[in-house]
Formats: structure tokens, C-alpha cells, sequence
């Protein structure tokens, strides 16, 4: 109870809490069977070299259908290296999207809407009291918070 309440009212709070588990650094393995590559002439200003010779590099990854292409140098093979680098870029982000959707999910289906009608657990200070709505047990307040919650299962 606040100090300012006259009549003795008793506030409330909502509290959400997730317990979700530490990611680790995403790696990407590209097989080399699910990359088409091709080659083409590169477009734009540069002049005989560049109309001539076929250092465009395109690069495929035929599962998620991405396509990376590379013409910002002379040579194929430092083309086809920065490909493979934007690729792999792709890729990756690609996987941390699906990442962060699964812990969004997660997350949400544990803490559910956050409205009081949602609760699990109301923790009474005044009273030194917890009761588990899910249960339907109490246990003394003190008991819960030394790390004896199990009192609340049985």
C-alpha cells in the first residue's frame, strides 16, 4: 500500500516473465550441389574489356532461390569471391529471421497477454503468501522466494 492511500486500498501489478534459452552464433555450411553458377558479359561503362570479356559472376542457391551477383571487378574469380560473400550474407540473415520468428513465438506463448485474467501466480507480501492459480496451492511466501517453489506443484 502506498504511504498516500487513505483508505486502505491495495494497488496491483502485472507482471509478464519468459525464460528462454541463449543462442548461439548461427554458421552457415553452403553445399556446393545446391549453387548453380553461371557467367555473363558485364554491362555499363569500361569500355573493350569490359564488352568483351565475361567477368559478371551469378550465383544461385537453388533451395531458397536467391541469386547474387557480382560485376565490381575486372577478374571472374574476384567476382565469383565477392558472390560467395553475398551469398553467404544472404544466407545468413536469412537465418536469423527464422531465429528471432521462433524466440518471438516463444516468447509470446509464454507470457501469453499480459492481462490479469492471465495470471499464474499471485504473490501477497502482506500476507506472506503465494498462491498458484494453475495448482491451486498456497505456500508461505518466505518458503517460495528461499527457492522452495516445488511446494506449489505437489
Amino acid at each position: 500500500m502506498p504511504p498516500t492511500e487513505k483508505r486502505g486500498r491495495v494497488q496491483t501489478s502485472t507482471v509478464t516473465v519468459a525464460v528462454l534459452t541463449e543462442q548461439s552464433d548461427i554458421e552457415i555450411v553452403i553445399n556446393p550441389s545446391d549453387i548453380e553458377r553461371w557467367t555473363s558479359i558485364g554491362t555499363g561503362p569500361g569500355g573493350q574489356h569490359r564488352n568483351k570479356v565475361q567477368s559478371s559472376v551469378f550465383l544461385k542457391h537453388v533451395p531458397t532461390g536467391i541469386v547474387c551477383k557480382s560485376e565490381i571487378h575486372r577478374s571472374q574469380h574476384q567476382n565469383e569471391q565477392e558472390a560467395w560473400r553475398l551469398l553467404k550474407m544472404k544466407l545468413l540473415q536469412l537465418e536469423k529471421d527464422k531465429l528471432n520468428k521462433k524466440i518471438v513465438s516463444e516468447r509470446n506463448g509464454q507470457i501469453g497477454t499480459g492481462e490479469r485474467s492471465d495470471k499464474r501466480r499471485t504473490y501477497r507480501e502482506k500476507d506472506d503468501l503465494v498462491i498458484d492459480h494453475i495448482s491451486g496451492k498456497s505456500a508461505r511466501l518466505k518458503d517460495v522466494l528461499k527457492g522452495k517453489i516445488d511446494i506449489l506443484h505437489k
